[in-house]
């Protein structure tokens, strides 16, 4: 390519970097075309989602793939040539636009072709990056000379006062600004992803006689626009962006962590430019945007949090960690959480109590990022340091006077002292214990929004799922991730659930709505789902009431030669007046249908999108699945379909409708979407998942009492007999009572192979009695049976029902010895072996059942769910670390190693935009989306590996000798069941 001097070559550049920079950005899945038209509806507005859907996975391939296109064409040569070349600003900003479009979203192909053409340019490109930045190390002083004049001349910024002179000037930074804000976003995406190769280029040129540290230069442009507290207050909007580009960019060169580039950046005095900027106020800056935190201003001091989190990032360095700690100024860290807080008071008033779910409903995570996340980087800072030096959390108990004069008013119920909003804080940030490289590490983490929709049962459930006999640990790592990815579909199921509205949030109708119409399923799955446990209660209190009411009020109805015909229930008086207990009944088993009703659509919506979602994974490369709102209307419209069947009332009727609308609407667009025929759309993944919901307890049980009600009602009088089935309910709700039915479910297979065995021999018996006792057993034949028939129902009649008396005529003596030993033959075999059989394979299920969970009781109380080390091992290294005994194992397995901890990781995790992952939550994504288990501690605790010396070596030995005390015990528990075996075996073998 030769130079480019020519106009018109300048001009012919400029078009074609235009149009590659539109081809681009209308395939960038951040929205600037298609998400910036999506309609402002004022009813049914659209919903989020918990986490990346398949549509944005999508659309990140298609970029990615129009992305290394447009580089292996030519394009990253053409950019590092106008870059390289003495072109306008104009061109040379679309090309950083270029560069910036094709790097966006970490793309490592086109890293490394930007990296292969600046290494083959010899530094001249390190070179011009330089020469820009030196421009506004030289306007930047003349700038804030002429904004302060103007400032102290007028009270504010105002270009009209500007001279003409002092005008170039104040333009000629800005045009600076915004270069260096590109080249700044250009060089970070070169390390996005943790990009070493790139980071240490950046940093060093080796093998090259001159070197250009961009981190060292970036970080001189910071120390000169931000030097003082007043160089801070007299910047303006593009030198607050460019400023936070900087930060940026500094941000991805130390992660990884990258221990040099973490060094060069800590001594820098970087830290003393930090401290600058949380001290300032921009209370002209903000003026001039019309705002009282202006987003420019957030981003820049949530920047600034993020670096110094960055630097200490892994925690190997304990210099740069002590450092930090030196020249932190707790003070004005504080005082912004308190100010953070305080701005939390429109979205929590009231919610204080409950701050994800009430932030949950108004934002997204990374709007909750951009607005909070300084606060909450302030939080993970503090305890980050805590590891290092302890004392970074002795909070002081007031503020200095400097700031406690800035701090906002109070209002009730909000945490309004540095403690307060400290702890306010401290209980949404979780930590947990990783393995990182072969070292264990701690990672601070906010607790994501969505998280408040996690059922209070579900970690007793996946542990249960997961602590399993004969499950080594590894194995259990495993299903614990699996089980947490189940869980992750049913949580973002509830979280798009509770979103649904009716009237949007800014519709004037709202107010006037209250939570249970404008948001039904938000009413119910609030608060843990509070309500729907209610509704629940509701349903057992009635169905008891029912069945009080039916058998308190039954007489006979009509009385023959002293004998009761038929059953009625009478009235009964309440308070003197006389009450129809019949109508009662029928009102309370009405109210009942219809919480049952409630609960069954509830179920279905919470159940049916999940595994519609799951089975459409496994069927997509057949069919079209369509979208998460398609499978909530095949539930809704399943589950309101019972309801409009007994009613037949307008509101079910037109639920019907609508969901049946819908799915045939969505099925339609989906399929001429793709080209697909519309019965082959989601009638199959429908179908499946429906027959899946009805497996599962919740809504197969729901469904049971909701057609026994329906059947009591319908047939009316003479059916009330099947209210008492309705107390079962309890069955499903009480742990002791599911494993006694679990007792008799479990061992289906076997039971029905042993009935089926019974009547084989009943019929046996039958045919025998039928040829030998004839006479005998026909007590009462079967009118239009045949004969085979007849004698089968008698025999069972008259030999299994307790007291019958043997029928020995005088016709018959002889055979009175014969019918005797038939009769004890068919009662040995009968009720003592076969019943017998029956009633051994349930009481032996149900021994199983109930030493499975002593077992899991046992080892939840003796060892660590997550690293499976010991009681004792725990103990005596909290005690040996801390100088405290009696409440080790309870701090370990509730802060150390939680659960929950890890659970609301991998949602954080899942949750999070790639292209901000740290360098540990890179690879640990990694790990987990190829079920990888190998980053969770095996065997391995902090506690423990910081014991020195004789402590270390003794906790060691307490491991080895619980260890070898568990291995004993297996081993017993073998022998002792090889030796059962043996007995019976021997029992078994005919004697010689």
């Amino acid at each position: 390519m030769g130079n480019l001097d020519g106009p018109d070559d300048l001009s012919m550049v400029s078009r074609v970097l235009d149009l590659l920079n539109r081809w681009l950005r209308r395939l960038d899945p951040e929205g600037t075309v298609e998400r910036a038209a999506a309609p402002n509806r004022m009813f049914f507005p659209p919903v989020r989602p918990a986490f990346p859907d398949d549509q944005d996975e999508s659309l990140l391939s298609k970029l990615s793939e129009a992305q290394t296109c447009a580089a292996e064409g030519g394009a990253v040569a053409l950019v590092v040539r106008i870059m390289v070349s003495a072109v306008s600003v104009e061109v040379l900003e679309q090309a950083f636009e270029l560069a910036i479009a094709m790097l966006d979203r970490g793309n490592s192909k086109v890293q490394q072709l930007f990296l292969e053409c600046m290494v083959r340019e010899d530094q001249e490109m390190c070179r011009v990056l330089a020469e820009i930045h030196k421009n506004i190390l030289q306007s930047a002083p003349r700038f804030r000379r002429i904004r302060k004049h103007v400032i102290s001349m007028h009270g504010k910024f105002d270009r009209s006062a500007l001279a003409g002179e002092d005008e170039q000037r104040i333009d000629r930074c800005t045009e600076d600004a915004n270069l260096i804000m590109r080249v700044q976003r250009f060089i970070q995406l070169l390390c996005e992803g943790q990009n070493s190769v790139c980071q240490n280029y950046l940093r060093h040129q080796t093998e090259k006689a001159v070197s250009f540290d961009m981190i060292a230069i970036t970080c001189d442009v910071i120390s000169n626009l931000c030097e003082t507290v007043d160089h801070v207050e007299i910047l303006d909007v593009h030198l607050i962006e460019t400023t936070s580009a900087c930060f940026n960019f500094l941000i991805e060169v130390v992660q990884g962590p990258n221990l040099e580039n973490q060094k060069k950046v800590a001594h820098h005095g970087i830290l003393e430019r930090v401290m600058n900027i949380i001290k300032a106020d921009f209370a002209r800056v903000s003026e001039e945007l019309g705002g009282d935190d202006p987003p420019e201003i957030r981003a820049l001091r949530m920047s600034c949090v993020q670096l110094l989190t960055s630097l200490i990032e892994g925690g190997a360095d304990m210099e740069v960690m002590t450092l930090i700690c030196n020249r932190l100024d707790h003070d004005a860290l504080m005082y912004r959480l308190v100010v953070t807080v305080s701005s939390m008071k429109q979205y929590l008033a009231g919610y204080w109590s409950r701050p994800l779910e009430a932030l949950a409903l108004q934002m997204s995570n990374d709007e909750c990022e951009e607005r909070f996340g300084e606060a909450y980087g302030i939080v993970i800072l503090f305890l980050s340091l805590s590891e290092a030096d302890e004392t970074v959390l002795n909070c002081p108990p007031k503020l200095a006077d400097i700031w406690q004069g800035k701090l906002p008013p109070a209002e009730p119920d909000m945490p309004s002292t540095p403690q307060e909003a400290f702890e306010f804080l401290r209980h949404q940030i979780r930590s947990v214990e990783v393995v990182l490289d072969g070292r264990l590490a701690r990672i601070w983490f906010r607790k994501p929004l969505v998280c408040a929709w996690i059922r209070p049962s579900a970690r007793e459930e996946i542990i249960g799922s997961c602590d399993q006999e004969g499950v080594n640990l590894h194995q259990k790592h495993g299903l614990f991730i699996g089980a947490i990815e189940e869980l992750t579909i049913h949580v973002a199921n509830a979280f798009r659930l509770s979103q649904l509205c009716f009237v949007a949030r800014k519709n004037p109708l709202n107010k006037f709505a209250p939570t249970l119409i404008n948001r039904p399923f938000h009413f119910f799955l609030r608060r843990n789902a509070r309500n729907l446990t209610i509704l629940y209660n509701l349903r057992h209190v009635l169905a008891m009431t029912l069945c009080f009411l039916v058998s308190a009020t039954l007489s006979p109805k009509d009385t023959v030669s002293g004998v009761h015909i038929g059953l009625q229930m009478h009235n009964f008086e309440v308070m003197g007046v006389d009450v129809d207990a019949e109508w009662v009944t029928m009102y309370l088993g009405v109210v009942y249908a219809f919480l049952t009703a409630i609960t069954l659509i509830m179920n279905c919506c919470l159940h049916i999108p999940g595994i519609y979602q799951v089975e459409a994974t496994s069927l997509k490369r057949y069919v079209n699945p369509g979208s998460w709102e398609t499978g909530l209307w095949i539930g809704a419209s399943f589950g309101s379909a019972g309801v409009a069947l007994v009613y037949s009332g307008i509101l079910p009727c037109l639920m019907v409708l609508l969901g049946m609308f819908r799915f045939v609407d969505g099925s339609w667009r989906d399929a001429q979407a793709t080209g697909e025929d519309v019965p082959n759309n989601v009638a199959a993944i429908a179908l499946r998942s429906i027959s899946r919901a009805f497996a599962l307890e919740a809504v197969a049980s729901v469904s049971f009492f909701w057609v026994l009600v329906m059947v009591a009602l319908a047939r009316g009088q003479g059916f009330e007999f099947l209210y008492a089935f309705l107390v079962f309910d309890a069955v499903f709700q009480i742990e002791v009572l599911r494993n006694v039915l679990q007792a008799v479910v479990t061992p289906a297979k076997q039971l029905v192979l042993t009935g089926f065995l019974i009547l084989l021999i009943l019929y046996g018996f039958s045919l025998i009695a039928m040829f030998a006792f004839g006479d005998i057993f026909i007590a009462f034949p079967l009118e239009g049976a045949p004969v085979t028939a007849t004698f089968f129902m008698n025999t069972v009649y008259d030999l299994m029902l307790p007291g019958t008396v043997i029928a020995v005529t005088e016709n018959h003596p002889q055979t009175l010895m014969f019918r005797f030993m038939f009769d004890i033959t068919f009662w040995t075999i009968f009720s003592v072996v076969l019943l017998n059989i029956i009633f051994g394979i349930i009481v032996d299920t149900f021994s199983a059942l109930r030493t499975d969970a002593q077992r899991r009781a046992d080892r939840a109380r003796g060892f660590c769910f997550i690293c499976d080390l010991s009681l004792n091992t725990i103990e005596a290294a909290m005690a040996a670390g801390r100088g405290s005994t009696g409440s080790g194992f309870v701090i370990h397995i509730n802060e150390e190693h939680s659960v929950w901890d890890y659970i609301y990781f991998i949602f954080y995790i899942k949750g999070k935009d790639p292209t901000q992952y740290t360098g540990a939550e890179h690879i640990l994504r990694s790990q987990i989306d190829h079920a990888d288990v190998g980053w969770l501690p095996y065997t391995r605790a902090l506690c423990q590996e910081r014991l020195v010396g004789d402590a270390a070596e003794e906790v060691a030995v307490e491991d080895r000798v619980a260890s070898l005390e568990s291995m004993v015990s297996d081993m017993s528990k073998n022998v002792e069941t090889l030796l059962l075996e043996f007995l019976r075996s021997t029992k078994k073998q005919p004697a010689r």
